[in-house]
């Protein structure tokens, strides 16, 4: 009767650094998936003459976000930020602003108006996970 062998000591070696690399694959994931990452936008809008320039922006859900704006030529503006729900979270009339909100019910539009034409740029940062 034969009896089986028994593993060599380079086989339990070559599992147990298996072992140990899936171990850290799973490790990176879970720190891709959780960790937050900080991304940034930037826009142009545009208004013409009583019509305002519009731009959509689709923001993960409930990330923090933040970010400024600034008339180009530098005459007053107005600026808001409407969610998916047309509710406005953020308004401000001058040349210029900063904005911090969390991002709740995107997609988010951000909204230039003036008598005349204008160009606005719009800049910002949102923190969400990598994967």
């Amino acid at each position: 009767m034969s009896h089986p062998v028994p593993a060599s000591p380079d086989w339990k070696f070559r599992l147990e650094l298996l072992g140990v690399a899936i171990t850290a694959a799973v490790a990176i994931v879970v720190v891709l998936a959780v960790v937050p990452v900080d991304h940034t936008f930037s826009e142009r809008v545009s208004s013409q003459f009583f019509t305002p320039g519009t731009t959509t922006v689709d923001l993960p859900h409930g990330s923090p976000v933040s970010g400024g704006w600034a008339s180009v030529d530098g005459s007053s503006v107005t600026f808001q930020i409407v969610n998916s729900q047309n509710f406005v979270v953020y308004s401000s009339t001058g040349s210029n602003g900063s904005f911090d909100f969390s991002a709740t019910d995107p997609p988010y539009t951000f909204e230039a108006s003036s008598g005349g034409p204008e160009t606005v740029a719009i800049w910002g940062i949102y923190s969400s996970p990598a994967l």
